[in-house]
């Protein structure tokens, strides 16, 4: 071999050195590829599951927590045969279920341990663990317990999150449940707390050795912070005793903090129903039920009105000018404007602003609105009336109060548009629209917006924004002390309550509602309703002087607001002034009062 021949050689063999150590660098102390998979093949991280936080009532009574819980984890590789019947009995499923699930599982690791069943009874945990199978091991957890049953609607529920929440949010992982409606949902991010981790050392087959490092990278999980709701129990409680067998809702409100005391829609849903492993087959049942229990028709549900919009009608009427408390309209059995007619009831006629709130009366109310919307300080009807929705927007109709409560609809106050396109411009007068002045016609709302009205009446112009929910661990965060303002004098205010108060307590629509030193003002609704019985509905506020609450209830098909919507609003006030009910005909009455719905349960053919 000659010199030059072995000198190539030689220097291919160190460019061929060279490239190895140069690679070697590169995986050692450039590309952390290799470590990591070194590092993912001798740690385990666990993460650690924050506790939810606790829902408190306004009183610190719970209204949501958590309970002992635990999971059924499977080793396949190490699972010995077993008496799939037994178990399946324990854990309340099918042999054929755990069969699928195990195969499941099998395909994911066959090492590793998998989940297999969530959420187990500390029963079932003791009794699985008498089998003693090879293979199977439970682990603490907790889950999600709402000890009254109530407030569905309001609290909301919690879920196994999907793909998409998991995309959104990359805190989650595939185990984890997050707030799927109402306060669960709205106050995720406080109640869900911050995960925790902890770093365990495999052997070569998966199986912890020790804590890595000792722990030293290890650290807790911080649970989730408690919610402070407005809400009070006790008739939150009651109001949603008071609406079985009907449908409809109920909405109450501390005037002068804007804080929800209640909020109840019907038919509503206990919350326990959607956790544990029973959960999907009750959500489809209720998802089934025809009269609809996961609608929160307290904020999502829009309805006519009724006579309760007579008030706003009148006070921007009188602000106006357009009429005073000495104006007075005749009525003779209803409103006639030359071959219309809209009917009334019987009483005294020609009568003034007040009485006309405490009888009702329709006669004088379309007076008011045609008078109004007709008045010479506007060009047109049509702008007589865009300047009328302008005012009732301050009343808060027509668009979101923006609280805290998911599904929060507009309700609808129509505009000259709306007629243009009906009639044609120029073609239309406020005999075409005249339903509007009783609370008919377009005219929609929600019931926290009608709850909301007896808010502004009971604070002689203002409102503050209703919310569920005044603090998280206790620390208000948001500031609800701003005054929204309706635009109405004060003192005209002061004819309205002395009118519902009348109305209540001498002589009106609302009689049935008196409870002796309650001083209870109100205005009933009879709200007409094309496919069957009308709707029943009462606004009414107490005591008279320095009101605590302002409280709305709307019974679809519930007949005259006297028959009962009073009743329960007076219940319900008797109980949040006085701790006690002293009714108790009456409260058994309304119990007991069934309506039926054939529209909503109709069986299809």
């Amino acid at each position: 071999m000659n010199e030059k021949r072995v000198y190539n050689i030689a220097i291919y063999l160190i460019i061929i050195m060279l490239i190895i150590i140069g690679k070697l660098f590169y995986i050692q102390v450039v590309d952390d590829k290799y470590e990591k998979w070194s590092y993912n093949n001798s740690v385990r991280i666990n993460v650690l599951q924050p506790s939810r936080g606790k829902i408190v009532d306004r009183n610190g009574l719970i209204l949501a927590q958590n309970k002992e819980a635990y999971k059924l984890f499977v080793t396949p590789r190490e699972l010995e045969s077993f008496d799939t019947t037994m178990l399946g009995n324990i854990l309340e499923i099918s042999n054929f279920k755990i069969d699928s699930i195990l195969n499941i599982c099998k395909k994911y690791s066959y090492r590793k341990p998998s989940l297999l069943i969530r959420d187990l009874s500390q029963i079932q945990k003791l009794r699985i663990e008498e089998l003693n199978i090879d293979g199977l091991h439970t682990e603490y957890s907790s889950v999600r317990f709402y000890p009254d049953n109530i407030a569905g609607n309001i609290l909301g529920y919690t879920s196994i999150v999907s793909q998409r929440d998991r995309d959104l949010d990359k805190y989650y992982d595939i185990q984890d449940h997050i707030g799927r409606t109402g306060i669960e949902k709205t106050y995720e991010d406080a109640l869900r707390g911050s995960k925790g981790q902890s770093f365990k050392s495999v052997n070569v087959h998966g199986a912890i050795v020790d804590s890595y490092m000792d722990g030293s990278k290890d650290y807790p999980s911080v649970p989730g912070k408690d919610l402070t709701t407005t809400i009070d129990i006790r008739i939150q409680k009651l109001g949603e005793e008071l609406m079985e067998n009907k449908i409809g809702a109920i909405v109450a409100i501390e005037p002068s903090t804007g804080e929800i005391l209640a909020m109840i829609s019907a038919p509503t849903y206990d919350p326990n129903l959607l956790i544990g492993n029973a959960r999907s087959e009750n959500y489809n049942e209720l998802i089934k039920n025809p009269r609809r229990p996961f609608i929160n028709r307290t904020t999502s549900g829009v309805y006519p009105p009724g006579s309760i919009f007579k008030i706003p009608i009148g006070l921007t009427a009188i602000q106006s000018g357009t009429i005073n408390y000495s104006t007075m309209f005749s009525c003779h059995n209803g409103f006639i404007y030359g071959n219309f007619r809209l009917g009334c009831h019987d009483h005294y006629s020609p009568i003034k602003f007040e009485y006309a709130i405490q009888t009702s009366c329709n006669s004088y109310f379309c007076n008011a609105f045609r008078m109004h919307i007709s008045s010479d300080k506007y060009t047109s009807v049509a702008h007589g009336l865009d300047e009328w929705k302008k005012q009732m927007a301050n009343f808060g109709f027509g668009s979101k109060l923006n609280s805290d409560v998911e599904n929060e609809s507009l309700g609808y106050i129509p505009d000259s548009k709306l007629y243009d396109r009906t009639y044609g411009k120029n073609r239309w007068n406020p005999i075409n629209i005249i339903s509007i002045s009783i609370g008919q016609g377009e005219i929609l709302a929600t019931p926290l917006q009608l709850a909301n009205l007896g808010a502004i009446i009971a604070n002689k112009g203002h409102y503050h924004t209703p919310h569920l929910v005044n603090g998280v661990n206790n620390e208000t965060d948001i500031d609800y002390t701003a005054k929204h303002r309706a635009l109405v004098d004060s003192t005209h205010f002061e004819y309205v309550i002395n009118a519902m108060w009348k109305s209540v307590n001498e002589s009106g629509t609302g009689v049935i509602a008196k409870v002796d030193g309650l001083d209870i003002c109100g205005k009933t609704g009879t709200i007409q309703n094309g496919s069957g019985t009308d709707h029943s509905a009462f606004l009414a506020i107490a005591p008279k002087v320095n009101p605590k609450i302002a409280i709305v209830v709307y019974v679809e098909n519930g007949g005259f607001g006297s028959t009962v919507a009073a009743p329960i609003a007076s219940l319900l006030i008797e109980k949040y002034l006085t701790d006690t009910i002293e009714r108790p005909a009456l409260y058994n009455k309304m119990i007991k009062h069934i309506i039926k719905y054939p529209q909503y349960d109709k069986v299809e053919q």
